[in-house]
């Protein structure tokens, strides 16, 4: 087994896969799932996957109100929510 499958595995009870074998994952279940975008930091090991049931509509109004609730700690740009000791 890979190393980083193992770590995933032991953390996120997931694995490493490809875009086109989790799309693929995707296309099996019911309702479809869709992957919209994959976010890839420069420097990191993760990515960050956008998904969407097919044939939701996205309420891009939802969307905004969330994102202005997030605000950023300029560390790195991530967000300020309060978890694992984030002020």
């Amino acid at each position: 087994m890979h190393d980083r499958d193992l770590l995933m595995l032991m953390n996120l009870n997931g694995r490493e896969r490809t875009l086109s074998a989790l799309e693929e994952l995707c296309s099996a279940v019911k309702p479809k799932l869709r992957v919209r975008q994959v976010h890839r930091p420069e420097q990191g090991e993760l990515s960050l996957i956008d998904m969407t049931l097919d044939g939701i509509q996205s309420n891009t109004a939802n969307q905004t109100g969330v994102a202005n609730r997030v605000t950023t700690n300029d560390v790195d740009g991530h967000a300020s929510n309060g978890v694992n000791g984030h002020a």
